[in-house]
Order: structure tokens, then C-alpha cells, then sequence
């Protein structure tokens, strides 16, 4: 059942594909205290996602900027799209999104610097909903199922399909109804500035998120059970694929299963009518010669390189692992307690990464350091609210691990 009603329809979407047209849309936009904003890549068909739409609304007009047609590119922004990156800049009006992350990363890859957001998604998380994905959020509150058979669309695809720009504008159209219902229950729980720092932090982990730096034929399951002439089959395959997919402009999976590269480096294939046999290659095929040169190059390169294998740390005592345990066990059961007092969800609290983050760097009491300091400045996203809150409760539970 729903609580309210969406607003009523919006005249079409605008869509921008010129420097002009950009200018006009942003003049507009910028005069709107907020906007709802969502941001379109083809990752899932690309080598490296590019930035292709970005649909703007400030709940009368709709915008659907064309970025690829406005010459979007990892170098910087163009010329072209600074009006946009002034208007989505932490200076410009507040933006609201839902679940932010992709869109900060995407944005961030591509030059622009987002800011001033007001993310529904983790706000509802906060407020413990459910469901917090968008469609779930719009058919529980307004009563209207979203389309979601664009969802995998190739956004970098022209021109835009009837169905493609229905999908895009609806994206944004139920945004600015959402985002005041949800501020309202957030304001009404006293988690505002909790909120807040949530959003900080999961838009600075989208910036600063690493690239995955384990070599390619690490990030396939099950690399760890294979023998040692396997494991090379696994890595030439590997970055055989790498090369492939760069030179295509496709994701890796594109080119050549995790599966199926499991499959060759278990079974080293000799010949094409070997490769076909092997389950999962299928229309990969057409990369047989390439792939059958990893093969047999694989067959004689000796063991991986030590530098690529990954690092064994030494495990922690005994009695750490379980001084550790039972920190972990407090902090849950205080983060629990305590939300249950203010009657709210237990991530407001302390979020699970920032449990996680306490857990790591707490220092195990000694004789000769009974007392070892925290500072919680150092666990990203516990924030200045929860150091007014929390700042003197929070160390005494990592001393204490008693209970």
C-alpha cells in the first residue's frame, strides 16, 4: 500500500546534444534549489565504461544530456561539458541521487567532481528499509512499478530507442517526491547528520576505490586448487584475453568466460577441435588461434612468477584472533542495545564498516600498554557525529573485551 502519490506527469524529456542546448538546460536548472540527477555508462559493453547520459531533472523539466555526444572523455572535461560540471559541482545545487556510488566513480573517472548530494538509497538503509533499491522504494510509496527492462541496456548506443529514454527519464522522474517523503522519516528519527556522513563516506570510497591489482588470472575462483603447469595455461589465458578485450573495446567477459578459462587451463587444449570441446568456449572460438598460443606458451613457461603470487601474512596468536572475536562481539552487542534505545536501525549506530575498521586497528592490551589508544579520526565515516556521541564510550569497549 502506498503512503502517497507521485506528482503528476512531466512534460518530455529534453534531450541535449549540443553546447548550446547545454547551456540553456543548466542556466534553467541552476535557478532549482535541488536536482535529481542519474548517470548512464556502457561498462557492460565496453573495455573501460565511458560516461554516456546523465539525466537531470529539477521536477518540472527533465534533461537527458547526451555526454558522448558532448565529447566525454577519461583526459578531463571538454570544454563542452563545463557548464554540466559547474552545475554537478559540490558549489552547485544539491543534487539527489540514488545510490550514488556509480555515479560518483563513473563521474570522478571522467573529471567531474560531484558534490552536495542528498543519496535516498542510503537514507533508507538508515531508516531500515527492506528494500532500498529504487523500484522497490517508488512501487512501495507511489504505487508505481518501474521498467526495468533497460536496465542492461548499451548506453552508448545512438539513437536512443522510445523505450531507452522512457527508461532514462524515469530514472529521475519519481526522485524529487522520494527524496521528500524519505527526508521527512530521516528528519523525524534525528539521523540527519548520520545520513550525511554516510553518503561522505561511500562517495570518497567510490573516488579513492582501487583499481583491483591482483593479476588477471588471480581474480578467476578456484585458480588456488590447479597444478603448477595449469596455473601458467591459467595466467597466459588470462592476459591473452586482457589483450583481446583492449583491442576490441569489450569487457573481458565479452571475450572469454571465467568458466571457460578454467576449463582450458585444466584441460590444455592442443588443437581448435580440442578448444571446442571444451565447455563454456563456445563462440570464443573465434579466438582460438590467440587463445591456443596462450595455451601452449603456458605449457612451457615454468611456474608463475613469485611477484604475482599473493603475499601470506602471518596469522595473528591464538589469543589475539580470540581477544579480537570478542571485541567484534561487544561492539555488536552494543551497537545493537544502543539502537535499539534511540529506536533506530543498528547502522546509524556504527556501520558495519566502520565495526569492521575498529576491529582491525584496536590494539590488544598489554602489561606495558594496558590502555592503548584509538583514534577514531582514523576509521573513515565514523564522522564528528559519532565522536560527540560515541567518543568516550567507543574506546572503553575496545579496552574491555570481558562479557
Amino acid at each position: 500500500m502506498s503512503e502517497t502519490r507521485d506528482p503528476d506527469p512531466r512534460p518530455a524529456p529534453e534531450i541535449v546534444t549540443t553546447e548550446e542546448e547545454l547551456r540553456r538546460a543548466v542556466d534553467l536548472l541552476s535557478r532549482s534549489s535541488r536536482i535529481a540527477l542519474d548517470i548512464e555508462g556502457d561498462g557492460f559493453f565496453r573495455y573501460r565504461a565511458r560516461l554516456c547520459t546523465a539525466q537531470i531533472s529539477d521536477g518540472a523539466h527533465t534533461f537527458i544530456v547526451d555526454t558522448l555526444a558532448l565529447g566525454a572523455s577519461r583526459e578531463g572535461v571538454p570544454a563542452a561539458l563545463a557548464p554540466l560540471a559547474e552545475l554537478l559541482a559540490p558549489t552547485g545545487p544539491q543534487k539527489i541521487l540514488h545510490d550514488s556510488a556509480f555515479d560518483t566513480r563513473i563521474l570522478h573517472e571522467h573529471g567531474f567532481e560531484l558534490g552536495n548530494v542528498f543519496d535516498t538509497a542510503t537514507a533508507a538503509r538508515f531508516l531500515g528499509e527492506s528494500a532500498s533499491g529504487l523500484g522497490s522504494l517508488v512501487e512501495k510509496y507511489f504505487g508505481i512499478r518501474l521498467d526495468k527492462e533497460q536496465q542492461q541496456a548499451d548506453w552508448g548506443r545512438r539513437p536512443f530507442s522510445d523505450e531507452a529514454l522512457h527508461y532514462l527519464e524515469q530514472d529521475v522522474a519519481h526522485l524529487h517526491g522520494l527524496a521528500e517523503l524519505i527526508e521527512g522519516k530521516v528528519a523525524a528519527a534525528g539521523i540527519e547528520r548520520e545520513v550525511a556522513e554516510e553518503t561522505r563516506y561511500a562517495m570518497d570510497s567510490a573516488r579513492m576505490e582501487p583499481n583491483d591489482d591482483r593479476p588477471p588470472w588471480r581474480r578467476i575462483k578456484g585458480w588456488e586448487k590447479l597444478k603448477p603447469e595449469a596455473l601458467s595455461i591459467l595466467r597466459e589465458v588470462c592476459l591473452a584475453r586482457e589483450v583481446i578485450s583492449e583491442r576490441k573495446d569489450k569487457p573481458p567477459f565479452r571475450i572469454l568466460s571465467n568458466m571457460a578459462i578454467l576449463n582450458i587451463a585444466t584441460q590444455a587444449p592442443k588443437g581448435l577441435d580440442d578448444l571446442r570441446r571444451v565447455k563454456a568456449v563456445g563462440q570464443s572460438i573465434r579466438y582460438g588461434s590467440e587463445i591456443l598460443t596462450a595455451v601452449k606458451k603456458g605449457r612451457h613457461a615454468g611456474a608463475v612468477p613469485e611477484t604475482e603470487l599473493p603475499v601470506r601474512e602471518a596469522a595473528p596468536p591464538p589469543e589475539e584472533r580470540q581477544w579480537r572475536r570478542q571485541i567484534q562481539k561487544r561492539l555488536t552487542h552494543w551497537r545493537n542495545k544502543e539502537a535499539e534505545r534511540r529506536e533506530v536501525d543498528p547502522q546509524v549506530v556504527l556501520p558495519g564498516h566502520c565495526l569492521r575498521d575498529l576491529v582491525a586497528l584496536a590494539k590488544m592490551p598489554t602489561t606495558e600498554d594496558p590502555e592503548p589508544p584509538i583514534d577514531l579520526t582514523q576509521i573513515r565515516g565514523f564522522g564528528a557525529v559519532r565522536l560527540e556521541r560515541y567518543g568516550d564510550v567507543v574506546p572503553g569497549l575496545l579496552r574491555d573485551s570481558s562479557g
